[in-house]
């Protein structure tokens, strides 16, 4: 499971030319270290649809997948009631969010699920303009196509692994088949806006091309690639070494060779809640700052089309999500902000406010949250810590790009003035 979805892809949101050059331009003076994180937190304010709610509905779920970041043994406190995430709803409508998202361990096991997706349905017949997501494993979509159909959503993810042989290696003997015929029928409804998602690690990193070829057979037009970021209770054997990390994207322009069906989005996320594919990103070939455009909510793509057709996207933010940009709610109340999202099993630790102790009133929980010391301790330890790599990264790209440039138009590499 993915803790970044889909929010539509490069083709969702667009944001004015103006506004992508200003963010190119602050990315590449805060890589260059001439700015810092609260110099960039400005810009926000003027993305058309930038902030996000993702709703964390339950705690349970029907597959036992190795590499889930959701397993949480018991909840700190006893779990939101449909009646009180009906309340978080409205009062977050108020706020005017961009988007709000479904999200769980699996959505549709129990009621709780399908309820908060008929509220969404109700809020996007009012306001057609406000984005909605659900993610889920997608075995049980075949129980609920009426009440999705009718919730119009904006965009449905469903996490899948690759081929049926890695897709169960990870979910289950059988889990494949269970999903497949789910698939077909949400790539029918949304078309482009199904997006499969896909965690990344060592099983099936370097077997991408089968799963291409197995999403785009079910019709599937979207594809979203996340790194698996390990933690201590999930499968450590499948974290991704360097070495994965670079074949993964030295070897990505042979999708362009596959023969499809049909035309295909495969989106990358490199962004900095996963910094070895961040890092590796800035210092692969795909990498190219200028001819970036940010979409409306606040991330820049790199588009590149293959040679069959095949649109390979890169999503990058090489900065954390503030919490203005992305908020979730546990399944039991607890307000967190996007950088702590993997980090299930400590959400109580890490919460910032719980919306109980506000009366279920998503504002007043918002703005206390907003307030938590937290936030400066993890933007001061992003900046000593994972920013120094980052733009290490970025200087010793831009240097050898000039070289590149001064060998080609055979100028003297003495005359290069160094990058700062």
């Amino acid at each position: 499971m993915n803790a970044l979805t889909s929010t539509w892809g490069p083709d969702g949101i667009l944001s004015h030319e103006s506004l992508t050059r200003e963010l190119v331009t602050s990315t590449r003076e805060w890589m260059e270290g001439d700015l810092c994180l609260d110099d960039l937190r400005g810009i926000e304010a003027f993305l058309p649809q930038r902030r996000n709610l993702a709703m964390v509905v339950n705690n349970e779920c029907n597959l036992s997948c190795s590499h889930c970041f959701l397993q949480i043994p018991s909840l700190s406190r006893k779990r939101l009631t449909v009646a009180e995430w009906d309340t978080v709803l409205a009062s977050a409508v108020r706020k005017d969010l961009g988007q709000y998202l479904i999200v769980g361990k699996e959505v549709l096991m129990g009621k709780t699920g399908p309820e908060v997706i008929s509220m969404l349905g109700g809020l996007r017949s009012q306001r057609p303009l406000t984005r909605t997501g659900l993610v889920t494993n997608g075995t049980l979509l075949h129980k609920h196509t009426e009440l999705i159909s009718n919730a119009a959503l904006s965009h449905i993810d469903i996490s899948m692994e690759g081929a049926p042989e890695d897709h169960d290696f990870i979910r289950g003997a059988g889990a494949f088949s269970a999903v497949r015929a789910n698939v077909e029928w949400a790539a029918a409804l949304l078309r482009r806006r199904l997006f499969v998602t896909m965690t990344l690690q060592r099983h099936n990193v370097r077997r991408l091309d089968r799963a291409i070829q197995a999403f785009a057979a079910m019709g599937v037009q979207s594809v979203g690639i996340s790194p698996f970021e390990p933690l201590s209770y999930t499968d450590t054997s499948l974290a991704l070494s360097s070495e994965d990390f670079q074949f993964f994207l030295a070897n990505l322009n042979q999708l362009g060779r596959l023969n499809l069906p049909h035309e295909m989005l495969v989106q990358v996320d490199t962004c900095s809640i996963s910094p070895e594919m961040l890092i590796h990103f800035i210092e692969s070939k795909w990498f190219d700052l200028e001819s970036m455009r940010m979409d409306g909510t606040g991330f820049l793509y790199s588009s590149h089309r293959l040679e069959n057709g095949l649109n390979l996207v890169f999503r990058f933010l090489p900065w954390p999500l503030s919490l203005d940009f992305h908020t979730r709610i546990s399944a039991d109340g607890d307000v967190l902000c996007a950088a702590d999202g993997y980090l299930a099993r400590a959400y109580s630790v890490n919460s910032l406010a719980n919306v109980r102790d506000f009366d279920f009133d998503f504002g007043a929980a918002f703005r206390a949250a907003s307030m938590h010391p937290r936030l400066n301790h993890l933007e001061a330890k992003f900046e000593a810590e994972v920013a120094p790599r980052i733009r290490a990264a970025y200087r010793s790209r831009t240097r050898s790009a000039t070289v590149v440039h001064a060998r080609s138009s055979n100028r003297p590499v003495r005359q290069l003035v160094p990058s700062h």
